[in-house]
């Protein structure tokens, strides 16, 4: 889209944290902070440190002893190679001094298959994933990386509690080719504003556990450039960057 469509509006894409995490990890022919029109902010991700409900590790501390008990053997799935998921288990396995293995399934539901059927230690992922197994009782959450404690899960400790620098909220929203004109931005911005406005979005977020998250086209853009340096030390501390 970057590189091939017209900047007139008419085509445009889902934004997730990624689009500002691939050039720190691998090479790529566009720039996020150059070849994109930023025009909302829609949401945002929690993600959560989950292991299957029957598991001996009740907290954090628990998981940690056994890792650097066992180097190697405490095994983290998540939905995939190079996903927010992968490198929030290294970096947290990096912060906490203990030697994980990351298994990168091809989707949320096979590393929760995976977690459940007890072929990995723990799991990593969007809390909407895992929401219908804790449900079920099949799994129970350790862990968010939320900057603050969220009030349906009062029992789960914040990475950041825990005393690792680890906030990620993995928010989402729309962009266009670069060049778009302040008009055409200004128009699909009030349009995704009152769509995220509606009674009917909340009750999606709610069922979602998802986050009301929106920004206008200047603070997009300038949230975008600040997330692409602060993503860095992310893909950094998760030993992952292209040399």
């Amino acid at each position: 889209m970057a590189r091939v469509d017209k900047p007139d509006g008419y085509t445009i894409a889902a934004a997730t944290a990624g689009l500002l995490r691939f050039p720190h990890v691998q090479k790529v022919d566009w720039s996020p902070t150059r070849d994109f029109t930023w025009i909302a902010g829609l949401g945002g991700y929690t993600f959560v440190l989950a292991v299957k409900s029957s598991s001996p590790f009740h907290t954090v501390e628990d998981l940690v002893k056994y890792a650097k008990a066992n180097p190697g053997k405490l095994s983290i799935g998540t939905a995939g190679a190079g996903t927010t998921m992968h490198l929030l288990s290294e970096a947290f396995g990096a912060m906490a001094g203990a030697d994980i293995t990351h298994i990168g399934f091809k989707s949320s539901s096979e590393a929760a298959t995976n977690l459940i059927g007890g072929h990995t230690v723990a799991a990593l992922d969007a809390v909407g994933s895992m929401l219908p197994f804790v449900e079920s009782g099949d799994v129970r959450l350790l862990m968010s990386f939320d900057a603050q404690k969220a009030d349906w899960m009062p029992n789960v400790p914040t990475a950041k509690s825990l005393g690792y620098d680890l906030v990620y909220p993995a928010p989402y929203g729309v962009v266009g080719p670069k060049g778009m004109s302040p008009e055409v931005v200004a128009k699909l911005n009030a349009a995704f504003k009152a769509a995220i406005d509606s009674p009917e979005y909340a009750k999606l977020l709610t069922l979602l556990r998802q986050t009301y998250w929106y920004k206008g086209p200047a603070e997009y853009d300038a949230w975008a450039r600040e997330f692409y340096v602060s993503e860095r030390s992310l893909v950094e501390r998760a030993k992952l960057g292209r040399p």
